[in-house]
């Protein structure tokens, strides 16, 4: 088929003039105005339709020098958008300068006039709103064409402006409106400005609704500045700000190095302060504990983080998380109510494994007998604090958390609540040595009433509650990563020092439900004799030993039968117990991250070393 089928129209006119001065042609005019009425254009599927399209230029020219002045080029398409430019060439463009504007440019007529076959699968969208563009450049072209990306911009200077106004996009998913851009880009001598802002409203299943603020500088291609960046959702009472600098980006930008973890950590210096909040009382909804969906949420939190790197060094993160009067609910059914305090925490990791050096895990005296009198000297004491903590129908009362994450180290001094009628105290300290991360986690408990955690049936003769204390130290091996969690990790010593008889028995049925354990059977009938005075359970190697003392008024203290060294693999609860340490695995991966002292790449692959 030839252009002219494929080209139709209702009609239309052309006039031309051009005048040459003389036979140097080195003074030459033309101008020329275009009307086509009702073009359209088709070709197999591909169709499209106008009501009319009005084009007018005027432009001199210097033929012998190669020096153009293009005056006027004026682009009309009814309802669709209106179109100017204006340009001045020297040398056949070695200088140029163009200014050029796109006005009213319909989104909706746009996206009506688009070919069916590119739209297809979005045949229920709707779009709308007006764009509205300019641009203005200057410059010369270079001589080579191999140049790098920033030896090409170095000579041109550019002023590009887009405007969006009232813009929306609809279909059967999500809804936009009130769509607003205004953005500007500046580039003069090598040097970028980037600013504007954006709002809008937006619904996919959660209304939000963003304001988005930026103004960022590139100079010399390499060093990138954030002036300003800051994004609200103005319904949800969220806000985040960002500011600092990124240096060295001239090689990536040339295309001279690649956009790669290994590659940005090595070579970017840089530094970074963001700050985020959520504050529910800021919140322009008519429930502004609704957050997001199911998700409900009321008070404030603030994060203030600094990010600082050393290019192929080292990497920190410092900062801190406030809470005031926060209080959460999720889906499904947990709730945390009035949490108030500061959780503060550093990190460190070094980039270059010869700046690695064997370090101690250093002391703290939260994990020694000493502690408790030193305790009021602690700049963490009662640092953290909430009302409650409700899980899976359990409610803790009345917490308190000495916490901080400091040198690589998750370092809990002392928690503290109530729990079962009861108080658990104790710490919990994330350390590294040169096998991996290791927690380790130590507890006092009194008068907790254990008779809903151990099946009994309800009496009120039965004495249920329990006095004792636990340490518990997990190891955490490197190269461990796809692997299940073994209970050779775990290393258990339970001391339980008040216990009630039928509670310590339905204790020892747990551990042996088909009373094939002769020492577990005697010290159960010696029950009915005696009463339990000290109890201690020790899992160490995959292996389980259980001590127990009973008092008698005709004995005294009498020690029980022992139970040394059953496999906890050959027990009828196994399955049980190893399926609740998978639950553990993504606690495995987030410690070897926490408690990394550096990093390294081996064939682009991360290592991470402790």
């Amino acid at each position: 088929m030839s252009a002219l089928e494929m080209l139709k129209t209702a009609g239309g006119f052309s006039r031309f003039n051009l005048d040459v001065h003389d036979k140097s042609l080195t003074r030459v005019r033309l101008s020329q105005k275009t009307q086509i009425v009702k073009p359209s254009f088709q070709q197999e599927d591909l169709s499209v339709s106008l009501a009319s399209v009005n084009l007018e230029t005027l432009s001199r020219q210097n033929l012998k020098d190669g020096n153009v002045n293009l005056d006027k080029l004026l682009l009309k398409i009814p309802d669709v958008v209106n179109a100017k430019l204006k340009a001045t060439l020297k040398e056949w463009g070695k200088d140029f300068e163009v200014d050029g504007k796109m006005e009213n440019l319909q989104l909706a007529s746009l996206w009506g006039l688009l070919p069916e076959k590119f739209k297809a699968g979005q045949e229920q969208l709707k779009t709308g709103g007006t764009l509205d563009a300019s641009l203005k450049a200057k410059g010369k072209l270079p001589e080579k064409t191999d140049l790098l990306l920033s030896q090409l911009l170095a000579p041109a200077n550019l002023e590009a402006e887009v405007f969006l106004g009232n813009g929306f996009l609809d279909n059967q998913k999500f809804h936009a409106e009130s769509l607003n851009l205004k953005s500007r880009l500046a580039l003069k001598n090598g040097a970028a400005n980037l600013s504007g802002n954006f709002s809008g409203k937006l619904d996919g299943g959660v209304s939000l609704n963003p304001e988005f603020e930026f103004r960022y500088a590139l100079d010399d291609l390499n060093k990138l500045k954030i002036k300003q960046h800051q994004f609200k959702l103005v319904d949800k009472g969220i806000s985040h700000s960002l500011s600092g600098h990124i240096n060295g980006l001239r090689p990536f930008i040339n295309g001279q190095r690649s956009f790669s973890a290994k590659e940005l950590l090595n070579k970017l210096d840089v530094k970074l302060l963001t700050t985020n909040t959520l504050d529910t009382a800021q919140a322009n909804t008519a429930n502004s504990e609704e957050l997001f969906g199911e998700l409900k949420a009321q008070g404030t939190i603030i994060s203030k983080t600094t990010y600082q790197q050393s290019a192929g060094k080292t990497l920190n993160l410092n900062g801190s998380v406030g809470f005031n009067k926060f209080t959460l609910r999720l889906p499904s059914g947990i709730a945390l109510n009035k949490l108030n305090g500061t959780f503060p925490y550093t990190k460190t990791l070094d980039l270059d494994p010869k700046l690695m050096k064997d370090k101690s895990t250093g002391f703290s005296p939260a994990q020694k007998k000493f502690f408790t009198p030193l305790r009021n000297f602690s700049r963490y004491k009662n640092i953290i604090r909430a009302e409650s903590l409700e899980v899976s129908g359990q409610i803790l009362e009345d917490i308190g958390l000495d916490v901080v994450f400091k040198d690589n180290r998750l370092m809990t001094e002392k928690f503290i609540f109530d729990v079962l009628g009861g108080t658990v105290a104790g710490n919990l300290f994330l350390i590294q040595n040169r096998q991996g991360p290791v927690i380790k986690f130590s507890t006092e408990f009194t008068g907790v009433d254990s008779s809903k955690l151990v099946a009994i049936k309800a009496n009120k003769n039965i004495d249920s509650q329990v006095d004792g204390n636990m340490q518990v130290v997990m190891n955490i091996q490197t190269g461990t990563e796809n692997q299940p969690v073994s209970l050779d990790q775990l290393s258990i010593e339970i001391a339980i020092t008040r216990i009630g008889a039928q509670t310590l028995d339905r204790l020892l049925l747990f551990l042996d439900p088909e009373e094939s354990k002769p020492a577990i059977m005697d010290t159960r009938a010696k029950l009915k004799l005696a009463t339990p005075h000290r109890v201690k359970i020790v899992l160490k190697n995959g292996n389980l030993n259980v001590d127990a003392w009973l008092k008698s008024d005709l004995l005294g203290i009498i020690k029980a039968p022992e139970l040394k060294r059953v496999p906890i693999a050959g027990l009828k609860r196994f399955n049980t117990i190893h399926e609740q340490l998978q639950t553990l695995k993504s606690l495995k991966q987030i410690t070897r991250y926490l408690s990394a002292r550096g990093l390294h790449f081996e064939e682009e692959k991360m290592i991470l070393q402790y």
